[in-house]
């Protein structure tokens, strides 16, 4: 009787354990955004990374339009989509100016990401950059973005956690 009784809770605590992770896309919610320039196209070349899943949910919620990322009807109206929502949540502040986001594009990352692709344009070698980020922040209060820059070579990173959404990297 005892090994009985062992056995159903041991299958009982298997059944919970495993019904409770398959509703899980991932228990982490992390976009990268990394930002390089280049002096000699003076570019400030942005990439950012962020679950696809994710990013839909996002754009959905912010559109009320049908949206898949990976396997859009229309690149055009995706593009739209995403340069659109770029702009209200990602702003970048050169050397205490207003930057101008320019769109680049996007692409099917590993492992269900998307990665879009954005540009600034014209910019002198940045002593200070200051991101503001809450990209999926409306989707997911447990966003985290983690933030690279690249400037001749000094690489920095910072995180920002939901609700934190504003940095400063000085070079």
């Amino acid at each position: 009787m005892i090994n009985i009784k062992n056995t159903l809770i041991i299958l009982l605590c298997a059944v919970v354990a495993c019904s409770a992770f398959t509703g899980l896309k991932h228990p982490v919610y992390v976009s990268v955004i990394d930002l390089t320039y280049s002096a000699k196209e003076k570019t400030i070349q942005i990439t950012a990374r962020m679950f696809a899943n994710d990013l839909e949910s996002a754009l959905r919620k912010q559109t009320h339009y049908p949206v898949d990322v990976l396997n859009p009807k229309s690149q055009a109206v995706l593009d739209t989509l995403l340069f659109n929502y770029i702009k209200k949540h990602f702003v970048v502040t050169v050397n205490a100016n207003p930057t101008t986001l320019v769109y680049v594009g996007s692409e099917e990352g590993e492992k269900g990401t998307m990665w879009v692709y954005i540009e600034l344009q014209k910019i002198p070698e940045p002593k200070t950059i200051k991101v503001k980020s809450t990209l999926l922040y409306d989707f997911q209060s447990q966003q985290i973005n983690i933030i690279h820059t690249n400037v001749n070579g000094n690489y920095m990173s910072k995180k920002l956690i939901n609700p934190k959404s504003e940095s400063v990297f000085t070079y």
